[in-house]
């Protein structure tokens, strides 16, 4: 009997449920035998729990499955053999460990009795027959499946750092990014996008606020007063000129007071209200896509909070000065000024919080955010709901990481992108190293009769160009787990004798829990560490040695870790790859893991110089 099929976000959202750690207690009534559970009850293990009392301690006894209970997975449910007297428990628990989450990994978790509604929404939305026992292709697509669910918030990292660098280089607001995978065609920045990016600048921007409220600027102006009761601090001399007798009756002061109506502070106050103005406006106009694509919880908490702060603000009197800016854009020429006035008060030091400078590049961010798709109905695929896709964007995050180093090291690359104008589509940037023009190509056509194949057409995800000759092949494998990896190491040696290159490099993502004190690692440290120190190499050293191993595994530094991350090959003499190098090179999407792509990317620029 077929069972209901979840959509994508439940599925995903069951398999994190059965991969975590869980408790819960049953208490029993004498009557029931079965109960519901509040998630998918895969292997747990159930203790009945004797009520304690003055002279014996509570004891615990061990129930087990399918001898004292059964369990109903797709309903959440546990039935027990036997009814248990009232004012006993049995308490639940489910494990979490990697033996688990292997085992959730294979598609025979799919084929268990009660996964039914699993299995079929996995057929459903990925195209997988877990029948298939045999099918090498369809039980790895599987494994990504349960990869991306328990891995999400690592993967959106992803997605939003692929974003964020496509805004922040790309040349014209027309320019576009196309990803193109076998689940459909999506250019980037689109609708959903867009949205996703507002929602990380919203987030940044209150971040900002929050420090500028500890620490609110004001100017200091003094007001003038005269009379014969004195305020402020006298000024004498005018007093004096002013007084027609010996002693004077009337006064001329000056009184310092705070002045907060100031520009940084109006600009302030329109960032909150463009986050609200434009949050609502998406919110009304394409909220069913953004419930399928649980964006819309995310949006209107912004818009909530935007409007709230708003009304909570300090200073009305800004406030009401401010309404005048709330129906520009946040390019017109007004706002602009503000944001110039704001950036000389802060070069002159008239503004103390240095926090308003985050102000200023904020704005800058959001003005290159494209939202005039929320002017009417618009609609599009998420890449982030499709595994192929995620793929997809981590060969365009390599893309944009490269050329965001290179930036960052001065090489000056030039980024060309095509605009959807324009007929056809390309994607590359250009450098210049040892006087010579270098160029990076996403996803290049090789056609069989040009002159960069030998016999067959070819679309490596990432090519490096000098003088019409490809120096470099890279092909981006979004795996942790390498064991399905023989295919595309063939293909890269294939690509490379075809295109006729001396370089090839595969670049995989770093497993997230690096295990420095595996024997493979050790055997790199060591390696590492003789190189440093070539005595350590001689077996009287030996000890300490090993001692220096276990040092650098509690505390590994940046160039271990960077050689941990990339895997040379040696070539066998007499082969036909000779003159060859083939590398696996490991670029992990993870906040965490920045200063290891350095080096990564660093030992990439010097092949290529190398290869030059």
């Amino acid at each position: 009997m077929s069972s209901n099929i979840l959509s994508e976000i439940k599925l995903h959202s069951e398999i994190r449920a059965v991969s975590k750690s869980h408790e819960e207690e049953v208490l029993c009534d004498g009557m029931k035998s079965e109960f519901k559970l509040n998630k998918r009850p895969f292997e747990v293990i159930a203790s009945l729990v004797e009520a304690s009392n003055d002279e014996s301690p509570e004891t615990i006894i061990k129930l087990e499955e399918g001898t004292d209970y059964q369990l109903d997975y797709k309903n959440h449910r546990i039935k027990f053999e036997k009814t248990y007297s009232e004012g006993q428990k049995i308490h639940i628990r489910w494990e979490e460990s990697k033996m688990r989450t292997s085992r959730i990994k294979e598609p025979g978790f799919l084929r268990i009795l009660g996964n039914e509604d699993l299995k079929e929404s996995a057929q459903k939305h990925y195209e997988i027959d877990p029948m298939k026992i045999d099918s090498h292709k369809n039980e790895f697509k599987w494994h990504q499946i349960v990869r991306l669910a328990n891995d999400i918030d690592n993967y959106k990292y992803m997605y939003e750092k692929f974003l964020s660098l496509l805004l922040k280089h790309r040349r014209h607001h027309k320019d576009f990014f196309k990803l193109k995978t076998e689940y459909g065609t999506f250019y980037e920045p689109d609708f959903l996008a867009s949205t996703s990016r507002l929602i990380i600048l919203a987030k940044e921007f209150f971040i900002i606020y929050s420090n500028i409220l500890k620490k609110t600027n004001f100017d200091y102006p003094k007001k003038n007063y005269s009379g014969e009761v004195l305020r402020g601090t006298i000024n004498w001399q005018k007093t004096i000129v002013n007084s027609n007798a010996t002693i004077p009756t009337k006064f001329f002061t000056t009184i310092p007071y705070r002045k907060f109506d100031t520009p940084e502070n109006m600009l302030v106050v329109f960032c909150l209200h463009i986050i609200y103005r434009e949050s609502k406006k998406i919110l009304r106009i394409n909220s069913n896509e953004l419930i399928e694509n649980n964006l819309k919880d995310s949006l209107s908490d912004i818009c909530d909070k935007s409007e709230y702060l708003i009304k909570k603000f300090p200073f009305p009197k800004i406030i009401g000065l401010s309404k005048k800016f709330w129906n520009m854009e946040i390019s017109d020429r007004q706002i602009r000024l503000l944001v110039n006035e704001s950036d000389t008060r802060l070069k002159k030091n008239v503004i103390r919080n240095k926090t308003y400078k985050k102000v200023i590049e904020w704005v800058q961010k959001f003005n290159e955010l494209d939202l005039s798709f929320a002017d009417q109905e618009n609609k599009t695929n998420y890449p982030l709901s499709s595994i192929k896709s995620l793929d997809t964007i981590y060969e365009a995050w390599i893309f944009f990481t490269i050329y965001d180093y290179l930036k960052k090291k001065n090489f000056h690359p030039f980024l060309k992108l095509s605009s959807k104008t324009k007929d056809g589509y390309e994607a590359y940037f250009d450098l210049q190293i040892k006087g010579k023009i270098v160029t990076f190509f996403y996803e290049k056509v090789y056609n069989q009769k040009g002159k960069n194949v030998l016999v067959a057409s070819q679309k490596p995800d990432l090519t490096v160009e000098c003088d019409d000759q490809v120096l470099i092949i890279l092909d981006a494998k979004n795996y942790t787990n390498l064991k399905a990896a023989n295919d595309v190491r063939l293909k890269m040696l294939g690509y490379m004798i075809n295109g006729g290159c001396n370089f090839g490099a595969l670049i995989f993502p770093n497993d997230p829990k690096l295990d420095l004190s595996s024997k493979k690692s050790k055997k790199k440290i060591r390696k590492f560490l003789e190189e440093k120190d070539p005595r350590l190499s001689i077996p009287k050293h030996e000890k300490e040695r090993e001692k220096k191993v276990n040092e650098l595994i509690k505390n590994p530094d940046l160039e271990l870790m960077g050689k941990h991350c990339i895997e040379s090959y040696e070539t066998p003499d007499n082969s036909v790859f000779d003159d060859c190098t083939y590398m696996e090179m490991k670029l992990e999407p993870k906040k965490e893991h920045t200063s290891e792509n350095e080096f990564v990317m660093d030992r990439l620029i010097k092949i290529i110089m190398e290869q030059i």
